[in-house]
């Protein structure tokens, strides 16, 4: 490749999915975009899909598909995880689903990237209004004293909307001890319900995280207590991991989660099938001793 080109490695999590992408210097850096739109929030688990277009001629050797599994995301675009580990790489999509004969796009997933410093630049968030609630859109308002656009769809085609913005048609909240929040993936392959906090969820036991106190710290820690409930016990604890593993995991930048006891998650919405692993279409992998990560 001649020196007009950046060499730039894209891995999954277990390295079976490694491969590299030559990318055109005089088009760095890449415009990065987060869709927030419901379908790419729940094939990912996260909060926003970021990504990145590849140029018009870049397609996949042979081999590198050969360790990936297609997902169908819709009529046009297909999705591609590691067959081994489930990190999502790559996406492919017709810009006319009817008549192929207008092209077709590559898209990398930026989380995959070893190498991020003037090979993207975050500016824009996509399809914020399906969060009803700003979502993500709202955590990351600027990078580097740089406003971040906020579109209620596609880029320039849509409206933009202001910081802290809320849709009119968002349910309103309820205090109600009998609601379960349904989580589901894109397909419906996976689906659970978690309960609202209660006295049972202090019940669990379970080591202080690192995302209250630091893996690495030495200092002494606290007596044990139910660290995953906040707000006066009304509200399960949540956080963002932007380490190694978990981005290489999703493809993502972070990985959003909370942490939920077991007893307060159930297989169905009534609450009579007690959560327990593996169920329905979930695929385990081992990224390191005693850390066991299921996706689908």
């Amino acid at each position: 490749m001649s020196d007009g080109y950046e060499t730039v490695t894209a891995r999954c999590l277990c390295g079976v999915a490694r491969h590299q992408l030559e990318l055109a210097k005089a088009d760095l850096p890449l415009r990065l975009s987060i869709c927030h739109c419901h379908s790419c929030r729940h094939m990912t688990g996260t909060l926003g899909l970021t990504f990145i277009q590849l140029a018009a001629d870049y397609a996949p050797a042979p081999a590198v598909l050969a360790n990936l599994t297609a997902f169908p995301f819709s009529k046009r675009l297909t999705q591609y995880f590691c067959s081994t580990c489930g990190t999502l790489m790559l996406s492919h999509y017709w810009k006319d689903g009817d008549d192929r004969s207008k092209g077709e796009q590559w898209d990398a997933m930026t989380g995959t990237l070893e190498q991020a410093d003037g090979i993207f630049e975050l500016q824009s968030h996509e399809f914020v209004a399906d969060t009803l609630d700003g979502g993500q859109a709202d955590f990351l308002p600027s990078v580097n004293g740089k406003a971040i656009s906020r579109w209620a769809g596609w880029p320039g085609k849509s409206e933009q909307l202001p910081l802290y913005w809320t849709s009119p048609n968002r349910p309103s909240i309820r205090e109600s001890r009998a609601e379960k929040v349904h989580a589901h993936c894109k397909c419906g392959g996976v689906q659970f319900w978690i309960a609202r906090p209660s006295e049972r969820s202090e019940q669990a036991s379970c080591p202080w995280p690192d995302l209250i106190i630091p893996d690495h710290s030495t200092e002494a820690r606290p007596a044990p207590a139910a660290w995953w409930l906040c707000d006066g016990g009304k509200k399960f604890l949540a956080g963002v991991c932007a380490c190694n593993s978990c981005r290489l995991d999703t493809g993502m930048e972070w990985m959003p989660w909370a942490f939920v006891p077991a007893i307060d998650i159930t297989l169905d919405a009534e609450g009579d099938v007690p959560f327990s692993l593996p169920f329905s279409t979930l695929r385990a992998y081992t990224s390191s001793p005693h850390v066991i990560r299921w996706s689908y």
